[in-house]
């Protein structure tokens, strides 16, 4: 096998991983979906700071989003060459963690409130 081929299994395993991992976060979306659209339709009788509002609404909108990202992410990762298939593929884990840093900012302004 040269050189070549070996990057190439190499790319296409990672990326199957990737978009594995990816897609675990949809098994639980039945369970997001009505908890994060109960968050958004209930006003929170408190009047939270205003930057507490906007975590919550980020976060809540943002968990609503993942299947578009992760729909999008498969879409852009079968156009683009293997390093774009890859950096593609990521996308949707880059966005777990960036929804994950969104719940610990949520949780620490409800604390100091």
């Amino acid at each position: 096998m040269n050189d070549r081929a070996a990057k190439n299994l190499a790319g296409r395993t990672l990326t199957r991983v990737l978009r594995g991992l990816g897609a675990l976060p949809l098994l639980a979306y039945p369970l997001v979906l009505p908890a994060s659209l109960m968050t958004l339709g209930t006003p929170d009788p408190n009047s939270p700071p205003a930057v507490l509002s906007v975590v919550k609404q980020a976060f809540c909108w943002g968990s609503l989003a993942y299947p578009l990202v992760y729909l999008g992410s498969l879409f852009l990762a079968g156009r683009g060459g293997a390093r774009g298939n890859v950096a593609w593929s990521a996308l949707p884990l880059a966005y777990m963690l960036a929804l994950g840093g969104l719940f610990q900012v949520w949780g620490m302004l409800d604390r100091v409130r």
